[in-house]
């Protein structure tokens, strides 16, 4: 019963992963087509990125701007990479848990002979083929472009970003499973998931400006996806247990609240 579950959420939200894909590799595309003209700009460049003020340099981390990772950390890896991904996660993780309430439909599938904890499981399953297919396209289309822009960019690296990025979809796919699981709500576990990537985006981007940050930022999962400067540094195995380890708590909460939830027809 699960492989049929997973396949009929690959299906329902095909058009979901198709579209938020593409738009992270035409992301992609431009960006790259960009860094060409900035390889070529010459010292010019790097006095307009210096004219550029402290805070929003230390804001964007442009400290190595012209640099092939540098570049990518900047333009790519700062909030649009991992904008799909939370997108695409929380978008199927609130309806995993809410969605077929919220369409009448949820007792005719928990009607089906299997336990709730493996539907929401199934469903959640599908959610973690669909950002890995994204990421590995998306990483296929680095290898094979970066060359063609003259970017030197260890793909290792890149790799070891994209993956935390995609973790850090999962962090916010398990709060919008856990909010839905506990209301029935898609649109508030949506809202709940999007506002948690908000305000870490936040408190990660001024944590180099404001010094009361400087604890606050280490509990924001959207540090523990770029803090350790995975473009440069490759993996970081503290922040990949502690991407892992809150996913896990999150949707061992939402199969909690699922199992014990009275589902509306």
């Amino acid at each position: 019963m699960m492989p049929v579950l997973i396949r009929k959420t690959l299906r329902d939200h095909r058009r979901l992963a198709i579209w938020w894909g593409v738009g992270l590799l035409a992301m992609g595309g431009v960006e790259l087509w960009a860094y060409t003209f900035m390889a070529k700009a010459g010292p010019g460049a790097q006095e307009f990125v210096n004219s550029f003020p402290e805070s929003m340099r230390a804001m964007f981390r442009m400290d190595d701007y012209f640099s092939g990772p540098g570049f990518l950390a900047t333009e790519l890896f700062s909030f649009m990479v991992q904008l799909v991904f939370i997108a695409v996660g929380a978008t199927m993780a609130a309806s995993a848990t809410a969605g077929e309430e919220e369409r009448r439909t949820a007792d005719l599938l928990l009607a089906l002979p299997v336990r709730r904890h493996r539907v929401l499981l199934a469903k959640l399953t599908a959610l973690v083929l669909v950002e890995a297919v994204i990421a590995v396209v998306f990483l296929v289309f680095l290898w094979a472009t970066m060359p063609l822009a003259d970017m030197a960019a260890a793909i290792g690296d890149v790799a070891a970003a994209t993956l935390q990025c995609a973790l850090l979809g999962l962090v916010c796919a398990g709060v919008a499973a856990l909010v839905g699981a506990w209301t029935g709500h898609r649109g508030l576990a949506l809202g709940v998931a999007m506002s948690v990537a908000i305000v870490s985006f936040i408190v990660y981007s001024l944590a180099p400006m404001v010094d009361a940050l400087d604890t606050a930022v280490n509990l924001v999962p959207w540090q523990w996806a770029m803090g350790n400067g995975p473009l440069t540094h490759g993996l970081s195995a503290p922040h990949l247990a502690l991407l892992l380890g809150t996913t896990g708590l999150l949707v061992a909460a939402a199969i909690a609240c699922f199992e014990r939830r009275d589902i509306a027809s």
